[in-house]
């Protein structure tokens, strides 16, 4: 069996819980192999629960070692490990094969995560004081754990750049064994629709709105640049996300009769509705290890107007008309494809058959279950 270990999991009043997890588990379920959730959080209150057929345990570090050592033969998946799920881990003492996901939280460095307001106000300061502290700790516990550990380990990342960082801030460079495995796009869901040369003046943008690091403001800045061309009033803006940046950053915007505004969160049902209605996708990045939603958009036939750093250059098709490093380049690209709405329409069929290839099915679920198959002798 299959024993998911995370730090969060979906339920009816969190519908969006590490919904990816979720995904992945289904998944897994779809195909025959039985799996479970842990979520080890000491702040929520121990339970057990169905979430679609799904079976989720809510314990402490006690629970999940009691749990491990009752089921010796399972395989272990963690996502996002943690000082907690390390101590844990720790108190067993066989060997056991354990698959760490890694998503950026659990490797990257404090300095990495300074985004612009960060340090807007005392109580931002203070938190990000005591995340240095926290980051700090848990790099060098993690390293430690990496290193003496006794259990067989392999690492899935998303991306070439996430595995670096990875092994950069972990000091392990060599000495772990890595699975570069996307997050899952489900193309059936997201299914690719022809777009028509009209749509290249629908621009949407859903993105949140908790730190600088989705570069919402930059977002801000590309269609500030865009009201000087003639044609500006023609485009269709739709802006929908939900943060406590939300107000300030849009705010050069409320005025604008083209520019509609939501402040709220989308269910997947509504994220593909408003895909079929728009033809590019407006999400700058200053951060981001894959970019799912950029993703899915893609999938849907949307063409991205994003910045070209981190790992975005692994998720976008190789085609230099997309590379953008700068607002000033985001708004020459938007500019081009509303004066060549064909080529639009090109680059929409091309995004999607890229993205659904390269975080389909076969890119990504299939290859962690051969991953866990070849655990085989551990499952039940």
């Amino acid at each position: 069996m299959i024993q998911i270990i995370t730090n969060a999991y979906k339920d009816e009043e969190h519908p969006y819980e590490n919904g990816f997890i979720h995904s992945r588990v289904l998944e897994y379920k779809k195909n025959g192999m039985e799996t479970e959730v842990f979520v080890l959080n000491p702040k929520k209150a121990k339970r057990e629960y169905i979430f679609e057929n799904v079976k989720v345990q809510v314990g402490d570090k006690n629970d999940l070692v009691n749990k491990l050592m009752e089921e010796p033969n399972n395989t272990i998946c963690v996502h996002f490990l943690s000082v907690e799920i390390i101590s844990a881990l720790e108190k067993i003492m066989d060997a056991r094969n354990v698959v760490l996901f890694v998503h950026g939280v659990e490797a990257l460095k404090w300095n990495e995560r300074i985004f612009p307001g960060v340090f807007s106000n005392l109580k931002n300061i203070t938190g990000f004081c005591k995340y240095i502290i926290y980051n700090t700790y848990m790099l060098r516990k993690i390293r430690k754990f990496i290193i003496n550990s006794n259990h067989n380990f392999t690492f899935v990342t998303v991306s070439e750049w996430m595995r670096k960082k990875a092994e950069k801030n972990w000091k392990c460079k060599g000495k772990c064994e890595w699975k570069i495995i996307p997050n899952i796009v489900n193309s059936s869901f997201f299914e690719f629709r022809e777009k028509s040369e009209e749509q290249v003046y629908q621009i949407l943008s859903i993105r949140p709105f908790s730190t600088g690091k989705y570069a919402n403001d930059l977002s801000v800045q590309c269609i500030e640049q865009l009201k000087k061309r003639e044609y500006f009033e023609k485009i269709n803006f739709t802006i929908i996300g939900k943060g406590a940046l939300y107000n300030k950053i849009l705010k050069p915007l409320k005025e604008l009769k083209n520019v509609q505004l939501e402040n709220r969160f989308l269910n997947r049902a509504e994220i593909l509705s408003y895909h079929q209605k728009n033809g590019l996708f407006l999400c700058p990045t200053r951060q981001d290890a894959q970019g799912v939603s950029m993703c899915e958009a893609m999938s849907s036939g949307l063409v991205p107007i994003t910045l070209y750093n981190t790992a975005i250059p692994e998720f976008l098709p190789d085609d230099r008309r997309l590379i953008c490093k700068t607002v000033k380049d985001m708004t020459e690209l938007v500019d081009r494809l509303l004066n060549n709405p064909q080529e639009f329409v090109e680059l929409s069929k091309k995004c999607s058959d890229f993205i659904q290839k390269k975080c389909g099915f076969e890119a990504t679920v299939k290859k962690e279950m051969e991953l866990f198959k070849q655990f085989e002798n551990t499952f039940e």
